[in-house]
């Protein structure tokens, strides 16, 4: 991949519209939703996911996205993370970046098998990576970026990016990465996983993807 991915506003409105489907399926997953403005998306370790209101989100962002990403996190993190805030992660730096880009692998291998990698994209300051994944979304990572940038624009390797400090590309995570999500696509699937592949499904044929 590797160029900024422009979803159009179409087609977040129609996936906006289908809020009330990924509604049901946390409400079978025994989670809540709490639409929060003083979060952008937490889960709380007790059962509810907290994600800001649709206007609050960015443009291109809806609940559908959000909770594949989420349950991404699940998979890769395992079981007893459902538990811990945030399952277990800490956003606020990059001792888990390894683990935060294991999840976008896995969200963008989940989705290549439903032609929605390209929509259901990520919008957090980690989107230059999931932008940046090969056709294999478990392959190897080229964290050097033209004329030191990264695809969303921020600064690359050469110079920290929005939100990623002054660390720049962590090419060490990158390559963990790789390794952790192929762990987590290895071990036997969860029960809930099946339930996440049909709604995929159904979401590709609301789009007229089928």
């Amino acid at each position: 991949m590797g160029a900024r991915l422009q979803i159009p506003p179409e087609v977040t409105r129609a996936l906006r519209a289908l809020d009330e489907r990924w509604l049901a399926l946390l409400d079978a997953l025994g989670w809540r939703l709490r639409r929060d403005p003083a979060s952008w998306v937490s889960w709380d370790g007790a059962g509810t996911l907290n994600v800001a209101p649709d206007e609050a989100l960015d443009d291109d962002d809806c609940l559908a996205q959000i909770v594949v990403h989420e349950l991404c996190h699940l998979r890769v993190e395992g079981p007893d993370s459902v538990r811990a805030v945030d399952w277990g992660l800490c956003n606020l730096a990059d001792d888990h970046l390894d683990r935060e880009y294991a999840a976008l692998r896995v969200q963008a291998a989940l989705l290549e098998r439903f032609g929605l990698r390209e929509v259901l994209v990520p919008t957090t300051d980690h989107r230059w990576f999931y932008e940046a994944l090969p056709g294999d979304p478990l392959g190897e990572v080229d964290t050097r970026a033209d004329e030191g940038t990264r695809p969303d624009g921020s600064a690359g390797p050469d110079g920290a990016g929005p939100g990623d400090g002054a660390a720049g590309v962590d090419a060490a995570a990158c390559a963990r990465s790789a390794l952790i999500a192929r762990a987590a696509l290895a071990s036997p699937a969860p029960a809930w996983w099946a339930a996440l592949e049909a709604e995929l499904a159904s979401t590709r044929e609301a789009l007229g993807r089928g």
